[in-house]
């Protein structure tokens, strides 16, 4: 679970909470207006959850196979080993 979700779910609960909240408090004040932000913000709330756990699948890579790439080169005339190494470092053997 990535910290996105874990933070988006926390929104979510918050908001749900909140809105919960305000429609408890309709029920003291009588006032249409909270009535209609504590329905928003639940609505809101679980729009989140839906969006965030129930929509959005988790995307998943998984690498099963491993790729080997050859590279065959066609030289014309006669090579040796010793004539394709490259001059100049230490690590090569002396001629």
């Amino acid at each position: 679970m990535s910290i996105g979700r874990i933070l988006g779910g926390l929104a979510a609960a918050f908001v749900i909470v909140l809105g919960l909240l305000f429609l408890i408090s309709f029920s003291v004040s009588q006032s249409v207006g909270v009535l209609v932000v504590g329905l928003l913000m639940v609505g809101l709330g679980v729009l989140l959850l839906l969006v965030l756990f129930v929509w959005r699948k988790p995307t998943q890579v998984r690498v099963t196979e491993r790729t080997e790439i050859v590279q065959k080169v066609d030289l014309s005339g006669e090579l040796t080993p010793e004539q394709l190494t490259p001059a100049g470092p230490s690590w090569i053997s002396a001629r």
